[in-house]
């Protein structure tokens, strides 16, 4: 067991000492400046902290989440101070505020590794080492997909060695969110076994995307995926502890990352980390997390089996460890609340007198291993492995089914899961759904990768000599569209989004598109979809009854009134947009005795354009407002 005197809490072990979150209610103003860059927030501009700052040795204040401009996050705040034995009355008082609507500890959470104690006798090479991917089936997994490049797996943990050979080219984005630079690489020197320590993070990314199929070192699951490699610990701290995860998991969001691997946790939920996964998750973005080390209360056995966060999140796929045998690696958390097992334990079984663990890419030589390998790989073991398997599959999934969101992979994962609980008894549904099976992963994903054209059009119902412009809805990542419009100039289109197709006659047309991607082929055609009405003459790109609307007053202040001259029925679509092309204000309306009135009461004065949408056509007038 490695053991540190770099880093201790002073009043609670799975908190970090000085830090506290606090959210601000979603209907209260946020009049406090941030700067943009550090996340630094203005102290004097928190006036409702003034009682706070009187009684406490407060230091900062940070806003540290911003993905995304979610204004949820965005009224999350990081509170910091020295006096740390009051933590817990700073937290009460924060509560008591009328305008906070939660405050609580800043978690700190662990790498989530089991230390082991090294092995030097030579029959281990006789053991398989890719027994973790030889159990989930990845070879043939690869034979229906190797990965993208386009793809990235972002790795947030204590460190990440980026110069390994194995990971060569594999790194497309790089931070050190606890030193707040851009090598987030260990630090140098110290001894083997710290190194060793230090080498999580890059254990991590090799069995994610450590170059595959080289004749080097060894295989990533994603293959070909790419890898974002975030430090959260900082040099002078233990490397088993992250204490920049905030930052860590903000910058892997804002920077592309498709899917991230957190192989951290503690017994310590929080209402700020929720958000942030909820977030994460509504935008695009699949959470990976280990379940924990303590079912054995091997860590801590004043807390055996704790609910580990953030993997009992709602959003966040919670992964339990294996082992070759498909029992569960007696370390590992179990419950209700896992999604998902993978290999994180022992080959062949754990009990056997000889066995290996998990094989990776390593900042150190080979330290639990000794000297039965060479170079920069070396086993570990724990729900810190098993994650970043998960992990690498979904960014594998994520490559074969592009257009696949979240919950498509959770499902899939889930339901393709080999069923393990015959062999787990006592633990019947406390070990998710079952051990991850990437080949079978992968076919249950094709279903939402099949080719199945689908159009609309921004209108059905037009007069004659109206545009329409149609919008593709297909699914299975086509890679070529061809569209045809009977009645439509022109008659045909190449391409996504075919816009301004004009119907001169009346009557009702079909279209038809057909979608491509290398042998696949699918048609959708509709039929009678475009319905042209005769407009008694009236030619030209916009019918004369639109050439001849009124806006009054002009300028106007309140209520802008628009008014057709000859009758027009259904909804006016209307966008008022500023000089500089914003768009400040965009709503729909019914016409009511040829008029619709608009209420502009507020906006800024100045000038403005009005685009005015009916059936397909559109004008736009200039309006200027003196509110």
């Amino acid at each position: 067991m490695f053991v540190s005197g770099l880093f201790s809490q002073t009043f609670y072990k799975s908190s970090i000492d000085g830090k506290i979150f606090f959210k601000i209610n979603d209907d209260e103003p946020l009049n406090i400046t941030v700067d943009k860059d550090t996340r630094t927030a203005k102290l004097d501009d928190a006036v409702f902290l003034n009682s706070i700052r009187q009684k406490y040795n407060i230091t900062g204040l940070k806003s540290p989440f911003d993905f995304n401009n979610d204004q949820k996050l965005l009224r999350i705040y990081k509170l910091e101070f020295s006096d740390y034995e009051n933590v817990d009355i700073i937290v009460e008082d924060l509560k008591k505020l009328k305008n906070i609507e939660f405050a609580e500890r800043v978690p700190l959470y662990k790498a989530i590794l089991t230390p082991n104690d090294p092995l030097y006798t030579n029959n281990q090479y006789n053991l398989n080492w890719n027994w973790h991917w030889d159990k989930i089936n990845a070879e043939a997994a690869w034979g229906l997909c190797t990965g993208s490049s386009t793809i990235k797996v972002a790795v947030v943990d204590n460190a990440v060695w980026v110069s390994h050979p194995d990971l060569s080219g594999k790194i497309v984005a790089q931070y050190d969110a606890a030193d707040s630079d851009n090598d987030p690489s260990p630090p140098s020197g110290g001894t083997q076994e710290t190194q060793y320590y230090w080498s999580h993070g890059t254990h991590c990314a090799g069995l994610i995307g450590a170059l595959t199929n080289n004749g080097v070192g060894v295989a990533g699951i994603g293959y070909n995926v790419s890898v974002i490699a975030i430090k959260t610990t900082k040099n002078s701290e233990d490397p088993m502890y992250m204490t920049a995860l905030d930052v860590g998991l903000n910058w892997a969001a804002n920077h592309g990352a498709n899917v991230i691997s957190m192989s951290f946790g503690g017994p310590d939920y929080s209402a700020a980390y929720d958000a942030v996964t909820t977030s994460f998750h509504n935008a695009g973005i699949t959470l990976v997390a280990a379940a924990g080390n303590n079912g054995d209360g091997s860590e801590d056995n004043t807390n055996i089996n704790y609910t580990c966060y953030p993997a009992a999140s709602a959003y966040v796929i919670a992964v339990g460890a294996t082992s070759a045998d498909d029992k569960r690696a007696g370390f590992s958390e179990y419950g209700t609340w896992l999604d998902v097992s993978a290999p994180g334990g022992y080959s062949p079984n754990e009990s056997a007198v000889t066995k290996i663990n998990v094989l990776s890419t390593t900042f150190c030589d080979a330290y639990a291993a000794g000297s039965i390998l060479s170079g920069k790989y070396d086993m570990m073991m724990g729900t810190s492995m098993a994650c970043p398997i998960v992990a690498g599959l979904c960014g594998l999934m994520k490559s074969y089914a592009p257009s696949v969101t979240p919950s498509q992979i959770e499902t899939c994962l889930k339901s393709s899961a080999t069923s393990i609980d015959a062999l787990n008894t006592g633990f019947s549904g406390k070990l998710g759904t079952g051990r991850v099976n990437a080949y079978a992963a992968l076919q249950c994903i094709n279903a939402f990768n099949s080719l199945n054209a689908d159009f609309s059009a921004s209108s059905t119902n037009i007069p004659a000599g109206a545009y329409v412009t149609f919008t593709d809805h297909s699914t299975g990542s086509p890679t070529g569209w061809s569209w045809t419009f009977a009645g439509g100039t022109p008659a045909s289109f190449n391409g996504q989004i075919p816009s301004n197709i004009r119907y001169n006659n009346a009557g009702n047309y079909q279209v038809s598109l057909t979608v491509t991607k290398s042998s696949q082929t699918d048609t959708e055609t509709k039929t009678a979809y475009i319905h042209v009405t005769s407009t008694n003459g009236i030619t030209g790109s916009i019918p004369k009854q639109y050439n001849n609307i009124s806006i009054y007053p002009n300028p106007a202040k309140d209520d802008v009134h628009i008014y057709f001259p000859v009758e027009i029925q259904g909804k006016a679509k209307i966008k008022i947009i500023n000089i500089i092309g914003n768009l400040i204000k965009q709503t729909e309306e019914n016409i009511v005795d040829q008029s619709v009135i608009l209420n502009v009461h507020g906006m800024e004065s100045g000038l403005y354009l009005i685009s005015i949408e009916n059936d397909g056509i559109k004008t736009t007038r200039k309006i200027s407002l003196t509110n």
